[in-house]
């Protein structure tokens, strides 16, 4: 409660809480902001709780497939009516630093934007869909509520990944992937080193990492050319790193591919006719990669319709209904 000259003025806040948003920003009841424009708020900064951007400290805990719905959630712990759609609630996403938030709005405006269709922060959630054909793996979602007549936004940001397989990458050295950067300080990632296109963005050239991946195979090749000659034994083979199918895929129907979800260690398989994923063997399949890779004693399969990711304050997983909004801590399989 903030008192100017005898008369008592209530300010709104409110946070946004799924996705999860960056540790340390969404601390109720929500910071505002009042320096410099909604449009160019990016992520808060120290104002908001956040510390910066890091390679480690940032990574994605959650993704997405291209072109998927996605519930976004928020509160208004604080209410102010007046600013419900005034200008309301925007949310975007950063690709790099020259595709950033304010060029690809995904529902919503801010004060500047153009064909402004205003969302209403009563609303409490909306379901957004994400841009077809477009991945990355260090992205940026910002959801941003313009509050003008309280004279000042609340912003909140999510960092997660849109994959074709809707599975976090590989962010270890062996995946391949070149570590992000924030070399202006703006709060996010560059996805523009050396002023070329996002190394790590399937919209960009990628020429830096296939590069590096070329040395790497060529580096293993020589090796096990090495040891063959050494040992003078025939049935020496060697594996070269790739995100192919993994052992023991055969038996498949035709179309089908399977490899291991490095973050859980679990195979999926891959319809590369109909794009479709899923964790289930398909059926004319005679091998079940489980004898290669045992799953987790409690991994189990999400219904139709619902996405996992991680509470990067709790480290504990949560699930989200793309379809209803709903949110849970509760593993959803066999209740629906």
């Amino acid at each position: 409660m903030v008192v100017l000259g005898g008369l008592a003025c209530t300010a709104g806040h409110g946070l946004l809480r799924s996705p999860i948003p960056r540790a340390g920003t969404a601390v109720p009841p929500g910071a505002k902001l009042t320096r410099g424009s909604a449009r160019d708020a990016n992520c808060g900064g120290t104002d908001n709780g956040d510390p910066g951007y890091t390679a480690l400290g940032n990574q994605p805990k959650t993704a997405f497939q291209p072109g998927a719905n996605i519930a976004v959630l928020w509160a208004l712990t604080i209410p102010h009516p007046e600013d419900n759609l005034n200008n309301g609630v925007r949310i975007a996403i950063h690709f790099n630093d020259g595709d950033s938030f304010n060029n690809n709005i995904l529902i919503g405006c801010l004060s500047g934007d153009p064909d402004c269709a205003r969302v209403d922060a009563s609303g409490l959630s909306r379901l957004v869909k994400l841009p077809e054909g477009r991945t990355g793996t260090h992205l940026v979602l910002q959801w941003i509520w313009e509050a003008k007549k309280d004279g000042g936004h609340y912003v909140q940001c999510v960092d997660f990944a849109i994959t074709e397989t809707g599975l976090l990458p590989d962010y270890t050295i062996a995946g391949g992937l070149l570590p992000e950067t924030d070399t202006n300080g703006n709060g996010l990632p560059d996805g523009v080193a050396g002023g070329g296109a996002n190394p790590n963005d399937s919209s960009g050239s990628g020429t830096n990492v296939g590069v590096i991946l070329g040395v790497l195979v060529a580096i293993i090749a020589f090796g096990c050319l090495g040891v063959l000659l050494y040992t003078k034994r025939d049935s020496f083979s060697c594996s070269l790193p790739g995100k192919g199918p993994s052992q023991g895929a055969a038996g498949l129907p035709p179309g089908w591919t399977s490899a291991i979800d490095p973050s859980s260690s679990r195979p999926y398989y891959t319809n590369s006719a109909t794009g479709e994923t899923t964790w289930d063997m398909p059926k004319g399949g005679g091998v079940s990669l489980q004898a290669f890779q045992p799953a987790p004693p409690t991994a189990q399969p999400l219904p139709p319709g619902w996405q996992s990711a991680i509470d990067p304050a709790s480290s504990k997983p949560y699930f989200v209904n793309t379809i209803t909004g709903q949110t849970t801590w509760e593993h959803p399989g066999g209740r629906f």
